[in-house]
């Protein structure tokens, strides 16, 4: 056997998301009938991690108005969903560290995007999903 540098990439539960998500998120997420997620390396210190939970839109209402009432998250609509973004900056071992959130709803669908890399991940996150999910975005009502 020899040393492997590879991070591990693939699905995950929820776990790693009830780490870094705040108290409404977490009450949502509670309320999930199925979650899926997942985790993809970018380099040694940054990735990308995914889910994509049922929840009914009243279990996540309460969620989206914390959100539109606190300035600290902004909001915009990406590929017909609508999304709220944020981002925390801390200091770090190796320096500082920028996590950015995404928390997109159409439907019964919450996506969650948290990532520490450089670059948007929300465009492909959200368009992964509605492309495995074409009816989203005429059931969303």
């Amino acid at each position: 056997g020899g040393l492997t540098l590879t991070p591990p990439q693939g699905s995950i539960g929820v776990d790693r998301f009830n780490d870094v998500a705040g108290p409404a998120a977490l009450a949502t997420m509670a309320k999930a009938k199925q979650v899926g997620g997942c985790y993809y390396p970018v380099s040694m210190h940054n990735a990308v991690s995914q889910w994509v939970a049922e929840v009914p839109k009243a279990d996540y209402q309460a969620l989206v108005e914390v959100m539109r009432a606190d300035s600290f998250y902004s909001q915009s609509t990406v590929s017909g969903v609508t999304v709220f973004s944020y981002t925390i900056t801390e200091d770090t071992m190796i320096g500082q560290m920028t996590t950015h959130y995404a928390y997109g709803f159409i439907g019964d669908v919450w996506i969650a995007i948290i990532h520490n890399a450089s670059g948007d991940y929300t465009q492909s996150g959200v368009d992964s999903v509605l492309a495995a999910n074409p009816w989203l975005l005429t059931s969303s009502g």
